[in-house]
């Protein structure tokens, strides 16, 4: 399971945003997606939920796990399907 955020790309983002406060820009406060559960995507996409434990454990669809739960982020469902998109 990879995120697709690479460590260079995190940090490029970071020393921007440290940048741009110090100018006295004002930044945005990035809301995080919202967490939907493997069922809860599933149904969004119309989809089995075989299909989604699948492209987690291929690292197509990045998912964390809390407790016996895994929960998959609108905005990793949208860099999928934008992915898969022909």
């Amino acid at each position: 399971m990879s995120g697709t955020n690479s460590v260079p790309d995190l940090a490029a983002a970071l020393a921007a945003f440290i940048t741009a406060i110090r100018n006295g820009q004002e930044v945005p406060n990035p809301e995080p997606g919202k967490l939907l559960t493997v069922t809860e995507a599933a149904a969004a996409l119309r989809c089995s939920r075989s299909f989604l434990y699948q492209r987690i454990q291929s690292g197509d669809i990045s998912a964390v796990k809390l407790g016996r739960r895994r929960l998959i982020s609108t905005d990793a469902l949208r860099e999928f399907v934008e992915r898969s998109t022909v």
